[in-house]
């Protein structure tokens, strides 16, 4: 049974507030996300059990949702997590009184040594920018800038500290480094940070940062991210030019939905043809988690090749949409990994490939515009004993920052962009090739495409300064 859906956002913060008060009860603390609340972490599936205690007198039992219902929920209403490991059998007593989890694959962010991070992850540079009299605490991070400028949105956030901003802006930005050398792209991977809630946002703090921006000579070029809008990057572009991604009547390339969509598709059919000996989707079954802007423009893709979709969203709207679209709904978000279908095709929330829903999927291919899919890199290789064949995310969605990188040096075409970004196609089948060819996962392959060009560069290039 899935997450009521007359469950309140709003009595969140008293859930929060009794497992501060409370600690968690043995063994009910999580390993794989945590939710980041006031500079403490807590169990997604704790929160929501604890949520629905307060609204309706008893707490949901945590054996009727998964993990990742409870992400997709808390998200919607406006909490963010990190990767961590809070003790999964709460024998922790540190975690017991409420302080801060160990995080996996990241920077111990309470305690970090942020040189020694950086040097061992391969990041050049990492800038702080305070503009008191604006409100403005920002932080750019620059990976590896060997193949060209740092490429990165600008992601708007209430962080609780600065420990979780720096560790997240550098996670970050070297998953723009991969993503752009395995796209073949000649940028590098930065990525910006602004701890501000979206009442905090002005004119003024904007075109702080961007002056900000601006002070970088254009080793970092920033877009639109997670809490940034139009009218930010339109503020922004008004003190520094190392920037892409403003709507077309600014000269820009717009909203990158329709674009990134198009190299799901363009991916979604390199999958099928080496699953199935041929790309055509004619009467192939994908199941959609999500429905979003990125999700609507791939469904009208896939219909149009005449598959069956079925759509599957925690947004009653967004559901409502689908409808009207003539499409198949599943009201229960946590059965969708329980369908019969060909091709699954997460589009929401990252994390949800996970011991918990692997083991449930009927598919033969994983292909989908959400980031971070993988809740471990050890599920890429789940997938494989299962034969399932699993497109790496930052290879088929990067769509979006193809489209965004033909602004620079040139006048936008879409056409041409459109063009560059079908080249998916190619490089998920050289993806799979090579994955193939090694005995390794496609996860694994996409990685080494990247970090192979990268380094055959490295010989001729340095930094870009």
């Amino acid at each position: 049974m899935a997450i009521p859906k007359d469950l309140d956002c709003s009595r969140i913060p008293e859930a929060l507030e009794k497992i501060e008060r409370e600690g968690p009860p043995p063994r009910r603390t999580s390993r794989g996300h945590c939710l980041v609340h006031g500079g403490k972490h807590f169990s997604p599936k704790l929160v929501v059990g604890y949520t629905h205690l307060s609204q309706f007198g008893e707490e949901l039992e945590s054996a009727r949702f998964i993990t990742t219902e409870a992400m997709n929920w808390l998200g919607k209403c406006g909490y963010e997590f990190i990767r961590c490991n809070c003790g999964g059998r709460g024998r922790n007593p540190d975690l017991m009184n409420g302080s801060l989890p160990v995080e996996e694959k990241a920077v111990e962010a309470q305690r970090m040594n942020v040189i020694e991070y950086m040097e061992t992850h391969g990041h050049e540079q990492l800038c702080m920018f305070v503009d008191k009299e604006v409100g403005l605490r920002a932080f750019i991070a620059i990976h590896d800038t060997t193949l060209g400028p740092a490429l990165g949105g600008v992601r708007i956030w209430p962080y609780k500290t600065e420990d979780e901003a720096i560790t997240d802006v550098l996670r970050l930005s070297k998953g723009m480094t991969y993503k752009s050398a395995a796209a073949g792209l000649n940028l590098g991977g930065g990525k910006a940070l602004i701890m501000a809630s979206q009442e905090d946002k002005t004119e003024a703090m904007m075109r702080a940062f961007g002056r900000f921006v601006d002070s970088l000579g254009g080793r970092y070029i920033t877009t639109e991210d997670v809490g940034a809008s139009n009218q930010d990057l339109e503020w922004i572009a008004q003190e520094t030019s190392h920037l892409v991604g403003l709507p077309v009547n600014q000269g820009g390339s717009g909203a990158p939905a329709k674009v990134t969509a198009y190299g799901i598709y363009r991916g979604i059919k390199a999958c099928a043809a080496n699953v199935w000996g041929a790309d055509s989707l004619e009467g192939r079954v994908i199941a959609v988690q999500g429905f979003g802007k990125v999700a609507s423009s791939l469904v009208e893709h896939l219909r149009s090749e005449g598959a069956r979709v079925i759509v599957t969203d925690i947004n009653r709207a967004a559901l409502d949409r689908a409808r009207e679209m003539g499409l198949e709904v599943l009201e229960d978000t946590s059965l969708i990994y329980d369908v019969e279908c060909d091709i699954f095709s997460p589009c929401a929330l990252g994390g949800i490939l996970n011991d918990e829903t692997i083991p449930r999927l009927k598919c033969r291919v994983v292909a989908g515009s959400a980031n971070n899919q993988l809740l471990e890199d050890r599920h890429a290789e789940m997938l494989r004993q299962r034969g399932i064949l699993y497109a790496p995310d930052h290879i088929i969605n990067a769509g979006g920052v193809i489209n965004v990188s033909m602004e620079m040096g040139r006048p936008y075409d879409e056409e041409a962009s459109l063009e560059k970004v079908a080249r998916i196609y190619d490089t998920i089948e050289s993806v799979i090739r090579l994955a193939e060819a090694n005995d390794i996962t496609t996860a694994q392959a996409a990685d080494r495409l990247a970090e192979d060009r990268i380094a055959s560069m490295r010989r001729v290039k340095g930094i870009y300064l």
